[in-house]
């Protein structure tokens, strides 16, 4: 390291620009201790799920491809697997990659978006079947862009109602998911709040008449309930009947905006897809930009501290800049520049290396 800093500051002096070799130097720290954390992780996965050196190598190599790709950082996503390992997943990289996807597209912190995960896939017994886990997130995320929808509440709401579905009768994820997000769309109630108060509501529909689905009986009871003047006695008999004391207001505002629910119903249905666009436009964004950025910056120093050949092209640079009053007489042109930066930053790029960090 303490060649290449000094042949950084010969270049800077050469450049006319004598903060560059400051400024890489800094940045080579950052990297550094980021690699450092990685590198932390990485161990720590290996004791956990046994993994070989090799497959370490390989995960370390993802984990910077995901951050690139989604503008999120290469611990994150390991720390993602981490846990996904922890809770008995085999596919513990591609759940902890939809994590990423999900984070990205929806603005979720880490863990959020890693328990919001592991939440519908323990609702539906998808036992980590990311085709079908996908399938249900890009329904809700269609739904949270269509309506306005607070997504960070719409996931605490699925977290909290997959807890409760074993008292619920068997509700699809379509229905139950448009029933969650009309319930955060006309109340200013939680996630939490609104699964509770849908359970309770669900249960007393099927106490009523166990066999019929009990979404259709509460669409029906929306009919019924809309035709009846404002301030009948029969609606509050029905919002007593049904919601009880706790939940009535809830039930009045659900039942009075139930054509939310059919068009959020379309929206879930019509979603293909909505992730990853949102996850790409995000990562496109400045701050995505800069991200995906960093990932890729430290990378390459993971790429260029771990290069066998790397003391052989500090050398040989400082050969070629030795004894020159220009760099650019020394290299000819700014093309040829950049042909030896690459091949620095290209070192034993292929196949990767295990990640170490050496100061």
């Amino acid at each position: 390291m303490d060649d290449l800093k000094s042949l950084l500051q010969n270049i800077s002096e050469k450049l006319g620009f004598p903060n560059l070799a400051s400024l890489f130097s800094d940045k080579f720290q950052e990297s550094l201790s980021e690699l450092k954390e990685i590198d932390s992780t990485l161990t720590e996965i290996g004791k956990s799920a046994s993994l070989t050196d090799s497959k370490l190598q390989e995960l370390g190599d993802t984990s910077f491809k995901v951050a690139a790709r989604f503008g999120t950082t290469a611990n994150d996503y390991l720390d993602g697997v981490q846990q996904m390992i922890d809770s008995g997943y085999k596919n513990a990289a591609q759940m902890a990659e939809l994590s990423a996807l999900v984070q990205t597209a929806d603005n979720l912190q880490t863990d959020l978006a890693n328990d919001y995960i592991m939440a519908a896939d323990n609702a539906y017994d998808y036992a980590g079947n990311v085709e079908k886990l996908t399938k249900l997130l890009d329904g809700q995320n269609q739904m949270a862009r269509e309506n306005t929808l607070n997504m960070e509440e719409l996931a605490n709401a699925t977290i909290a109602a997959s807890e409760l579905l074993s008292d619920l009768p068997d509700i699809p994820e379509n229905k139950l998911s448009a029933l969650l997000g009309t319930g955060l769309s006309v109340s200013n109630d939680s996630g939490k709040d609104v699964a509770a108060a849908i359970k309770d509501i669900m249960a007393s529909l099927n106490a009523m008449d166990s066999l019929r689905d009990p979404i259709e009986l509460l669409s029906e009871l929306a009919d019924t309930y809309n035709a009846l003047p404002d301030g009948s006695a029969k609606k509050m008999e029905l919002l007593s009947d049904i919601g009880g004391g706790n939940h009535a207001d809830f039930l009045d505002s659900l039942l009075s905006n139930w054509e939310r629910y059919d068009k959020m119903l379309s929206d879930f249905g019509n979603a293909s897809g909505s992730m990853m666009s949102d996850a790409e436009n995000s990562a496109n964004s400045l701050d995505g930009a800069l991200n995906s950025l960093s990932s890729t910056w430290t990378a390459t120093v993971n790429n260029v501290i771990n290069s066998d050949e790397l003391t052989n092209i500090v050398e040989t640079l400082n050969a070629l800049l030795g004894g020159v009053n220009n760099v650019t007489e020394a290299l000819g042109s700014a093309k040829t520049l950049g042909a030896i930066g690459g091949g620095i930053l290209s070192a034993k790029n292929a196949g990767g290396h295990k990640l170490s960090c050496p100061i």
